[in-house]
């Protein structure tokens, strides 16, 4: 992965972190300390993911489908867009290829993360936000990865000996954004055509509406 950008707050995460739009549903985890190399079996890591992972994963998780959003990437099939625009409680009739075509003239169509080769080894540790890790002291482990992903605003302050402090990436939804340090990147799950528009909305007056 390519480093990120500095951030300050919320605002410059959605300027530099609009890129990583992801059409995914993320699951909160306990702790995935397992090794995420872009073709399975082609990593300098002592173990590669197709090595180590839980088959019903392995069978499931499909390479080809791009994990980071961009124009070249943002077609949807009729079943998917059915599916997407259904998590609205009052769908909208939204035109979508315009809608894409504005995001992407606000921020950088570009994709990045595509660096991985069977010469490197990257650690990746996804935390969720139960309270399965207190009194786990896995803190040390967790910043000892390359990168470490947390999920909407799960704390670290206060819990740094069981949860760590180190976060490189945080993925929220709009209605849980908040202020990031300066070394996080933001991931948004846009999991409804409003979430686009409001991050279009957002960027020209750096204001959120909730």
């Amino acid at each position: 992965m390519a480093r990120c950008h500095q951030l300050h707050s919320v605002f410059q995460a959605l300027l530099a972190g609009a890129l990583m739009l992801c059409l995914v549903v993320l699951n909160p985890m306990k702790l995935d300390v397992s090794l995420y190399p872009e073709d399975p079996g082609s990593c300098s890591c002592i173990k590669c993911m197709a090595e180590e992972e839980d088959p019903w994963f392995i069978i499931r998780y499909d390479i080809q489908v791009p994990r980071l959003m961009s124009s070249r990437n943002s077609n949807l099939s009729a079943y998917t867009s059915k599916w997407w625009r259904g998590l609205q409680n009052r769908p909208r009739r939204v035109n979508y290829t315009a809608l894409v075509e504005t995001l992407f003239m606000l921020f950088p169509d570009e994709e990045p993360y595509s660096d991985s080769g069977p010469d490197r080894c990257r650690l990746c540790a996804l935390v969720g936000n139960s309270g399965n890790l207190e009194g786990s002291h896995y803190g040390p482990l967790i910043d000892a990865h390359d990168f470490v992903i947390r999920m909407n605003t799960g704390p670290t302050k206060g819990y740094e000996k069981d949860v760590g402090s180190k976060t490189t990436h945080r993925a929220i939804y709009p209605e849980s954004a908040v202020d990031m340090d300066n070394s996080t990147h933001l991931v948004l799950v846009p999991f409804k055509v409003l979430d686009l528009q409001g991050l279009i909305t957002i960027f020209p007056t750096k204001h959120i509406k909730r």
